[in-house]
């Protein structure tokens, strides 16, 4: 299970295993100005919470922080409003999570957060054209 917050009531709700969009707040620090094909820049700074179990006992964890930005507006996806943001990015982060645990169920804490890292920039690039995750 993937979670927000993986000691508070921001976990989805079981069956959904994932990463929640609520987690994902979108701000615009470049506004759009209407010119050329694409413009603006936002994005959103994120520690993603992991909860793994190891046999019957849950393991936590915390990945650094992970900057997911893209274009507020693009020539493929048009206008992307910061909550169709926020859920692309929820999407691509879970899927890579699972993507990642999988081919590894015993992955060291901190090889996962890099692969991840690496897995959700090129999900998020595949998903909306110009977007990326980075690290400080």
């Amino acid at each position: 299970m993937f979670c927000s917050d993986a000691c508070s009531s921001k976990c989805p709700p079981a069956g959904v295993n994932g990463f929640s969009p609520t987690i994902f707040k979108f701000v615009t620090t470049i506004p759009d100005d209407g010119t050329g094909e694409s413009g603006g820049w936002q994005q959103a700074s994120v520690r993603l919470k992991v909860k793994r179990w190891v046999e019957v006992y849950p393991e936590f964890w915390e990945c650094p922080q992970m900057t997911f930005g893209m274009p507020v507006r693009n020539a493929a996806q048009g206008h992307i409003p910061a909550d169709e943001a926020a859920r692309i990015s929820a999407d691509v982060a879970s899927k890579a999570s699972r993507k990642v645990m999988r081919a590894n169920l015993a992955i060291p804490q901190g090889i996962y957060c890099v692969r991840l890292k690496d897995e959700m920039d090129v999900g998020l690039r595949k998903r909306v054209a110009g977007s990326r995750v980075t690290q400080p």
